[in-house]
């Protein structure tokens, strides 16, 4: 199988654009196939594109590479603003339409941040190609570095969004941790088949929200693994 990472850059530091790499590359040595990466650049102040290009060359990864610039600040995290959902909207749109069935089987979206495990995206993966799980995307939980969990605006089910402490959402008090999740929408990252990746657009500029609402509406299903974590640092 052959498989695209998806991420998006602004104002990247040297180290983290190395470690992302380096992550990259780690997949790649235990991966059976193609691994490749897509991403979007933009609204840098600094040299975030030539960074992320030469770092990839240098890693000899192979890497498409788009700019788009939506003009608008930089938000903290987890900021609810209607403006930066519409602007990240259309950056998260260019970055799903660099994925391509012909090229790519497995689209792993993944801000580019994050710190991950091969392994984690390998148990992820096979989930969404194994038939009996009936999910078309699989999504690890997101932990910050105290230990909270991250993805507290993306991540909701029933309507309601998860909390930083756990059980993280209610209806997880009881559940069977081996089993997978069935959820509204997620957040950080993402794993599916390309060909979901591939049909999927945000079409009421609520970002990633809007991406996963958009999917169900289409048919497709999403779970978390509660057994899968990635990290933000």
């Amino acid at each position: 199988m052959n498989l695209a990472v998806g991420s998006m850059f602004r104002d990247v530091p040297q180290l983290q654009v190395e470690r992302y790499f380096r992550q990259i590359n780690n997949l790649r040595c235990r991966w059976d196939g193609n691994v490749r990466v897509v991403a979007v650049e933009g609204d840098s102040v600094d040299n975030s594109y030539e960074r992320v290009y030469e770092t990839a060359k240098k890693s000899n990864v192979d890497l498409t590479l788009t700019q788009l610039h939506h003009g608008g600040p930089s938000f903290k995290d987890h900021q609810d603003n209607p403006k930066r959902w519409r602007l990240m909207s259309k950056v998260q749109n260019e970055l799903f339409g660099l994925v391509s069935t012909v090229a790519d089987d497995i689209f792993v979206y993944i801000e580019s941040d994050l710190v991950w495990l091969s392994l984690t995206i390998e148990s992820l993966v096979e989930k969404v190609v194994h038939e009996s799980t009936k999910f078309d995307i699989v999504v690890p939980l997101c932990i910050e570095a105290n230990g909270l969990f991250y993805d507290v605006w993306g991540f909701r089910k029933d309507g309601g969004r998860f909390a930083k402490r756990e059980p993280y959402h209610a209806s997880l008090l009881y559940v069977d941790r081996d089993e997978l999740v069935e959820i509204d929408s997620a957040g950080s990252c993402l794993v599916m088949c390309a060909q979901v990746a591939e049909r999927v657009r945000i079409i009421n500029d609520y970002s990633i929200v809007g991406w996963c609402q958009r999917a169900r509406e289409l048919g497709y299903r999403i779970a978390v693994d509660l057994n899968e974590r990635v990290y933000h640092p």
